[in-house]
C-alpha cells in the first residue's frame, strides 16, 4: 500500500485475494470489506466497463450467496451476466457460467421458474461448447474440461430431482446425461482416434487441430476487439482441411456428422 498507494493494480489485487482467502476460511465479515473495497477502487480506476469490474461483482456475488444475502447475491449477479453478454455474447463460457450460478442463487431463493429458464440456458450453451472444444483440446485438457461440465451436470441433476414436475429440468438432466454419458462424446474422441493411425494424417490433424484452437482463442475475445478476418479465413482453412480429411480417413465423415447433428450444425434426416 505505500509503496503503490490504494489505488494501484497491485493494491487491488492483493486486497481481492487476501478476501478470497477468508471467504474459503468463513470469514465473511472480513472478506466483505475487502471486496466492497476493491469494487469501489476497481469502478474509480477502470469503470464498470471494464473485466476487472465484472470480476469484483462475481467475487461479492459469491459472498453475498455464502452469507444468504440473497437479494444483493442475485443483484449482483445479474449485472455480472449482463457484462459477459454485452463484452463476449451468448456463446461464450464466461457468459454461460455467470448465468449458471444466477441460476443457482435463484434456487436458492426460491425463484424456480427463473431457474429453469437460467440452467436450460446454460446447460445448451455448455454442451455446445464442450462439443467445440473436442475439436482443438489436448486429450488432457479435454478430461479436465469435461469433468467441470460434470460438476455443472451434479448440480443441475441435484436441483433437478427437487423440482420432479419440472419438464423444463428434466429435459435438460436427459441432454447432459445424452452427451456426458452417450454415443456423442464417444464420437468426438472416435474423431481424434482415426486420425491417428497414419503419420501424415495426424500431422493434418494437429494441423486443423490448431485452426480450431487459434479460432476459439480468435472468438473468445471481448467482441469489439475480435478480428472478423482473421476468423473468417481461419474459418475457410478449418473446413477446408476437414473435408480433405472427410476423403481420406475411412469413417470420419459418420463421426463428425454425429457430433454436428447434436450441435444442430447440419438437420437430422428423417429417413
Amino acid at each position: 500500500e505505500e509503496k503503490s498507494g490504494k489505488e494501484s493494480p497491485d493494491y487491488t489485487s492483493t486486497i481481492n485475494n487476501l478476501a478470497i482467502f477468508y471467504i474459503h476460511q468463513q470469514k465473511y465479515l472480513n472478506a466483505k470489506g475487502l471486496l466492497d473495497e476493491a469494487r469501489t477502487i476497481r469502478e474509480k480506476t477502470t469503470g464498470v466497463d471494464h473485466p476487472d469490474y465484472a470480476n469484483a461483482l462475481e467475487d461479492l456475488s459469491l459472498l453475498n450467496t455464502k452469507m444468504k444475502n440473497l437479494p444483493d447475491a442475485l443483484k449482483l449477479r445479474n449485472q455480472a451476466v449482463g457484462f459477459f453478454e454485452k463484452s463476449l455474447g451468448k456463446n461464450h463460457n464466461r457468459y454461460a457460467q455467470n448465468l449458471f450460478s444466477l441460476a443457482q442463487i435463484e434456487g436458492m431463493a426460491g425463484k424456480l421458474k427463473d431457474a429453469d429458464t437460467h440452467f436450460a440456458e446454460a446447460a445448451g450453451i455448455q454442451r455446445i461448447n464442450v462439443m467445440k472444444s473436442t475439436r482443438f483440446m489436448s486429450e488432457r485438457e479435454l478430461s479436465s474440461y469435461t469433468e467441470l461440465f460434470k460438476q455443472n451436470i451434479d448440480i443441475i441433476n441435484s436441483y433437478t430431482f427437487r423440482r420432479a414436475s419440472s419438464t423444463v429440468m428434466g429435459q435438460v438432466s436427459y441432454d447432459n446425461a445424452l452427451l456426458y454419458k452417450g454415443f456423442l462424446l464417444n464420437s468426438s474422441f472416435k474423431i481424434k482416434n482415426l486420425g491417428r493411425k497414419d503419420k501424415a494424417v495426424a500431422e493434418q490433424f494437429d494441423l486443423l487441430a490448431s485452426y480450431n484452437k487459434r479460432l476459439n482463442q480468435a472468438n473468445d475475445k471481448p467482441r469489439n476487439e475480435r478480428d472478423t478476418l482473421i476468423i473468417k479465413d481461419l474459418e475457410q482453412k478449418s473446413a477446408k482441411l476437414e473435408k480433405d480429411l472427410v476423403l481420406k480417413v475411412a469413417g470420419l465423415g459418420d463421426a463428425i456428422k454425429e457430433v454436428k447433428l447434436y450441435k444442430g450444425d447440419i438437420p437430422a434426416s428423417n429417413g
